[in-house]
């Protein structure tokens, strides 16, 4: 069972990470502007967004947005295609801009944007293998133990 754990760990310290620091942080909508300037570009942003197709039918996703070169947060909000506006604390989708990355990922106007997620600043995953080659170790000392008491 150790062996398993320790190659576990050596094949996926993400996992276990993930326990100790959270990848994202869930920001409320109405802080966009503020928090897409902070975010350096090339990096994403994720929306979790709500509104009716086409059709008629309530459509609830999570969308993967990269922010752009521009330096304020209202340029790299036009950049992605978003325009948005603020309505008794909640945000809505103001218009799409026509082959911009947020029609391509299907958002369309009058949607809400329900939340954002933005990665945590956190240690390296790969501390967990540490603790893994620890073990490691461990197990062969006990395992070299036990054959000398053998002979």
């Amino acid at each position: 069972f150790v062996l398993l754990l320790i190659s576990f760990t050596l094949f996926r310290p993400g996992y276990w990470w993930d326990m100790v620091y959270h990848p994202n942080q869930i920001v409320e909508p109405t802080k966009i502007v503020e928090i897409i300037e902070k975010i350096e570009s090339g990096n994403d942003l994720s929306l979790q967004i709500e509104g009716e197709n086409i059709e008629g039918e309530t459509v609830s996703k999570t969308v993967l947005l990269q922010v752009g070169n521009a330096k304020s947060g209202e340029e790299r909000l036009e950049e992605i295609g978003l325009e948005l506006r603020i309505e008794n604390s909640k945000v809505f989708v103001e218009m799409v801009i026509f082959d911009s990355q947020a029609e391509k990922v299907g958002i369309d106007f009058d949607w809400e944007v329900l939340s954002l997620k933005i990665p945590n600043d956190r240690p390296p995953k790969q501390w967990m293998y540490l603790p893994a080659f620890f073990l490691l170790f461990t197990v062969i000392l006990l395992q070299n133990n036990r054959k000398l008491i053998m002979k």
